[in-house]
């Protein structure tokens, strides 16, 4: 796609790219630093502000979103982390800006230049083995619904679950029936129509039955459980 737009191709900075671009910007606004000033040339700290920064650019957190959280925040402690990592953002993004770009930024770069691909119009698009996505990947899939074709999800979850409504987070398959109830809101939002969704029963589990039955059968010890795993499996079929 980026070939058809013609858009140039940025260096892709990798984590030890980054690592080596926030020493050197760090090293530069010391001084701004109130809290994390001391602490730069601990073992693992810039590390620690790589991870930081990379979860900024895969969750969406632009610097206005930042400056939003800060004056939010009641923490004198947490407001001034935020602060140092805001000093941070800005000098990493004012080093790379036109120069190279993060790997979590080409969702954000392609989510920029996707309406405009003539080759993504009449596509069908496929994603399997998702658990979940993050807010900018929910935002590429919106934009996907608008322009293709098609877009086919697989998710997996227990066929006896009733996959529209949430569950609380310790409930088995929580993170399937969250995606998608979050997909059935973001196909709204982009006013895109649902075909009927599709139920497949996995073989996966017709051979685990199968394999239960030759274990219990074959086992010298009898097992009560594992008898009763494969009642309540054939019964749930």
């Amino acid at each position: 796609m980026f070939e058809e737009l013609a858009i140039e191709n940025l260096a892709v900075l990798d984590d030890m790219g980054k690592s080596m671009v926030l020493r050197r910007v760090s090293s530069g606004v010391r001084g701004n630093l109130h809290l994390f000033g001391g602490h730069l040339d601990k073992a693992g700290f810039i590390s620690e502000i790589k991870s930081m920064l990379s979860e900024f650019f895969q969750y969406g957190i632009t610097e206005e979103k930042l400056e939003t959280l800060i004056g939010e925040t009641k923490s004198p402690l947490l407001r001034q982390k935020l602060l140092d990592m805001q000093v941070l953002y800005r000098a990493f993004q004012a080093y790379t800006e036109e120069k190279v770009i993060v790997k979590e930024e080409i969702l954000s770069l392609l989510c920029r230049v996707l309406p405009q691909s003539q080759l993504i119009r009449d596509s069908v698009v496929t994603l399997d083995g998702y658990t979940g996505f993050t807010p900018i990947q929910y935002e590429l899939l919106e934009l996907l619904f608008q322009c293709c074709r098609k877009v086919i999800v697989t998710v997996t979850m227990d066929p006896e679950d009733n996959p529209y409504r949430e569950s609380v987070q310790q409930k088995l398959f929580y993170m399937s029936r969250h995606t998608v109830c979050r997909l059935i809101d973001r196909a709204a939002a982009a006013g895109c129509s649902r075909e009927e969704d599709i139920l497949l029963k996995s073989k996966l589990r017709q051979d685990g039955i199968r394999l239960l039955k030759y274990v219990q059968q074959e086992d010298t010890n009898f097992s009560i459980q594992r008898d009763c795993l494969i009642r309540m499996l054939e019964t749930n079929q």
